[in-house]
């Protein structure tokens, strides 16, 4: 059962986010309304972003930088990954994200970094 509203999540659809994961700093994320770009030292990643209700999105791998190629091979398989916040706190939120391949979960947390 979610425990707050859909416009909780809402106001978490654009800006620029700190991701981390029990405490530990991963990337830093700048949405707008239909791109993600995630930063995580020299890599660089940027994902297609479609909203499938107001507390859910799937992300679409669109292109990788020169250190992001290098570092999962030119061959790597980017299933798209579809993330449902889970809980919204006043400056963020959690998320489950997984991948359609069943390859991968992930539980992260979002922290809205001021512009």
């Amino acid at each position: 059962m979610i425990a707050f509203s859909q416009n909780d999540c809402q106001q978490f659809r654009t800006g620029t986010f700190q991701t981390e994961d029990n405490g530990e700093f991963i990337s830093v994320v700048n949405r707008n309304d239909s791109l993600q770009i995630e930063r995580m030292g020299p890599i660089e990643v940027t994902l297609r972003v479609t909203w499938t209700d107001d507390c859910t999105y799937r992300l679409s791998f669109k292109d990788g930088n020169t250190a992001f190629w290098e570092a999962v091979g030119s061959n790597a398989v980017n299933p798209d990954m579809i993330v449902h916040i889970t809980k919204v706190k006043k400056n963020g939120y959690h998320v489950e994200a997984t991948a359609l391949d069943g390859q991968n979960k992930v539980r992260e947390y979002f922290l809205r970094l001021v512009e």
